[in-house]
């Protein structure tokens, strides 16, 4: 499926009012619908357009009855009752717009019918955040001749661009951002003379030669990110747009070579993305350094070294500075004094060696709102200088070389909303004065040395959490056995905490949880029965190395978890039916006992540990059928009988390939069919018996074998060891 596109966020709200300007000048009207009927014609061909869609939340229930003009997704003309805008975007997705984990399942699907050609009248079409596996675009939506909005955008697209989307010379607006289009961009897209947003972004199109780009005068906003453009040619066009404001070229394997403009007419760019290229000479890029417009520049993902920041220091119109994931580890902060508008500054992943307050006196940029050091070798502490940032909302120091104590002073910063201080060298306990911090989202302290006691008091203002690390501390979470968070957690990480020994009750409250890691928490005590429910739509629990208790649901397979590890525990009883998502499994080390469950065929399994049980009875041949398994560990238990044959299913017809085709033939039948991702297979300490099993010849990928302390018969063969290089 597709993701969320990332709108920057000093453009957010520009593109709110941008988007509401392109619904009125499709519409043209007010939204509003006339109270009489619409036109049966265009009833009816709404009505086959229907019939042709997928749709398994029936989001299209509303189609029905006389006046089309009250369902869903239809606007009319006020003035002519004619359906002009049809907004079928999957909300569900974009609501809320940064959702990590978005429900894909209201998209819609199918096929568009032509049907769509009998709204004469249509200007606006937006299908978007939709699934339409891998259809192409119909080619008669060029004839939809007053069409002044199209978005198509991740909806599972393929194929080529129609060029015949270029004769819709009223179009203002195209987005076909996130789809599976290749092939070249056809040329006729030039002849939008009137578009002011294009967005082709992440797709595996190309386009040889860019000259088309240069007759789109209009152009406003323009996205190639994630195209490949290294070959293309004739980009002087591009820098004569007049109306241009935003240029995204992110991760489009550009360089100094392939991209150049030698004159530009850029007379109002406020953004320009040049991340994830292969530049490091600012030099040529001279045209950028003198452009006054600018308020966003992202050139983060590149070779640039220090002498960016010659080039950068009398660029004071900027406000947001992405230069992550350079060589920028020679940089003085005072190149950045003058840049006295900038609220967004980004340095991470620069191996900066520096020591924080210095650095940040250097910078005196006080008024910044997010700022983003991590993954450098800064050392030092907070004191001081992180008081008087109290207009930050992001503050991002995670893995550098940071000490000291959480000081008081953080309390100022009022407005922030995502504090990462992971994978530093804090100490001492959390000040409760952290409760002042009411916007926090996001919260990471994990990886650190912090100690003492974290309660409720700590927590109470934080009603906006969704994310919480406390991992790898020695920090103790005590609070009321009835207290009830005033926040819903999303991710919540507290590996090595002390949680125990009781099983927190605040977490039955906790209903949104996509990740949970409670490892290593002390918990000594009974698993509550309204765990598995509570957490059925947990992708990823880890439950592990705890001494908990108590037998499991019979069967799991109403959960949404991936991964699950609840090893290093006391769990009894039979293991359960599993998930059909499933794909990390780790009971090791428990007190599992029975035979394996009948439903693993249909899995999608890739990691098995189930070592250090007491599960018996044979290895069954369903086992073979699991083909993107790589990792299996069945030792320390009491299985008996021979390793299956996975190659051996029907053994008639495998002999026959056998001994007509030769051993040869047959190694690449078994070992491609069967295991043929298999690298890790522990089976040790255990009841196995029969001749050592030469079929495992045929495992291709195997790396690991161990077999130890069976009661196999006969001697090693020599193929054991050999290196197979598949």
């Amino acid at each position: 499926m597709t993701k969320i596109k990332n709108i920057p966020s000093a453009l957010f709200s520009f593109w709110v009012l941008l988007l509401a300007q392109a619904t009125t000048l499709a519409t043209n009207e007010e939204d509003t619908r006339v109270n009489s009927s619409c036109p049966p014609g265009e009833r009816a061909a709404l009505l086959t357009l229907k019939a042709g869609f997928v749709d398994p939340k029936h989001r299209l229930s509303s189609w029905e009855g006389h006046d089309c003009c009250s369902w869903s997704g239809v606007t009319c003309s006020k003035a002519t009752g004619h359906v002009v805008k049809l907004d079928l975007s999957n909300t569900y997705i974009l609501k809320p717009e940064l959702d990590p984990y978005p429900d894909y399942s209201y998209v819609l699907g199918g096929e568009i019918r032509s049907s769509l050609l009998s709204l004469r009248y249509l200007n606006y079409l937006d299908l978007s955040y939709n699934d339409f596996n891998y259809t192409k675009i119909p080619h008669f939506i060029g004839s939809l001749a007053d069409l002044t909005y199209l978005n198509l955008s991740s909806s599972n697209f393929s194929g080529r661009i129609p060029p015949q989307l270029g004769n819709l010379s009223n179009l203002q607006y195209l987005d076909l951002y996130l789809n599976n289009f290749d092939g070249n961009i056809a040329p006729q897209l030039g002849n939008l003379s009137n578009l002011q947003y294009l967005d082709f972004s992440w797709n595996n199109v190309y386009s040889n030669n860019v000259a088309w780009l240069g007759h789109l005068t209009s152009l406003k906003h323009l996205d190639l990110s994630g195209i490949n453009m290294d070959s293309s040619i004739n980009w002087e066009g591009l820098g004569m747009l007049p109306h241009l404001q935003e240029l995204y070229l992110s991760d489009c394997e550009l360089n100094e070579t392939s991209f150049s403009l030698s004159h530009v007419n850029f007379t109002k760019l406020s953004t320009f993305d040049l991340s994830g290229n292969r530049f490091s000479n600012p030099r040529s890029l001279i045209w950028v350094w003198n452009m006054t417009s600018l308020r966003s520049v992202d050139f983060s993902i590149n070779n640039f070294d220090g002498r960016l920041f010659n080039a950068l220091r009398n660029m004071n119109s900027i406000e947001e500075l992405h230069l992550g994931w350079n060589n920028l580890m020679d940089m003085e902060s005072s190149h950045l004094k003058n840049l006295t508008n900038l609220k967004i500054l980004d340095l991470s992943g620069n191996q900066l060696t520096r020591d924080i307050t210095k650095f940040m006196e250097d910078l005196s940029l006080y008024r910044l709102q997010y700022l983003d050091l991590g993954q450098n070798n800064f050392c030092g502490n907070l004191s001081g200088w992180i008081g008087r940032m109290t207009g930050l909302t992001n503050l991002l120091l995670r893995e550098n070389n940071l000490s000291g104590r959480m000081p008081l002073s953080i309390r100022k910063l009022t407005q922030l909303i995502d504090l990462d201080l992971s994978y530093n060298n804090f100490y001492g306990p959390i000040p409760l004065s952290i409760r002042r911090l009411t916007q926090l989202i996001d919260l990471d302290l994990s990886y650190n040395n912090f100690h003492g006691v974290i309660t409720e008091k700590h927590l109470s203002g934080m009603t906006k959490l969704k994310t919480i690390g406390l991992s790898d501390n020695s920090l103790s979470l005590i609070v009321a056995a009835n207290w009830q968070p005033p926040f819903q957690l999303r991710l919540a990480y507290f590996s090595s905490c002390r949680l125990g020994p009781k099983f927190p009750e605040w977490l039955k409250w906790q209903t949104n949880i996509i990740e949970l890691d409670i490892s290593n928490t002390n918990i000594a005590d009974e698993v509550p029965v309204w765990v598995w429910r509570v957490f059925s739509k947990t992708d990823y629990m880890d439950l592990s190395k705890n001494n908990l208790s108590g037998f499991m649901p019979e069967s799991l397979e109403f959960m949404s978890v991936t991964y699950l590890s609840l090893s290093e525990n006391q769990f009894q009883g039979l293991v359960p039916r599993l998930p059909k998502i499933l794909s990390t499994l780790d009971l090791s080390k428990n007190a599992f006992t029975g035979f394996l469950p009948s439903n693993w065929e249909n899995l999608i399994l890739e990691d098995i540990n189930l070592r250090q049980n007491s599960l018996n009875g044979f290895i069954p041949q369903f086992i073979c059928q699991l083909k993107q398994l790589q990792f299996l560990d069945l030792s320390h238990n009491v299985l008996v009988g021979n390793i299956p044959n996975c190659g051996r299913s029907n053994p008639d017809q495998n002999q026959k390939k056998y001994s007509r085709l030769g051993p040869s033939t047959n190694q690449s039948f078994v070992g491609q069919k069967y295991y043929a991702r298999l690298s890790f297979l522990v089976l040790s300490y255990n009841n196995l018996s029969g001749e050592f099993p030469k079929h495992l010849t045929y495992f291709n990928s195997l790396t690991i074998l161990i077999l130890e302390n069976n009661n196999f018969s006969g001697g090693i063969p020599p193929w054991i060891t050999k290196t197979y290089n598949p």
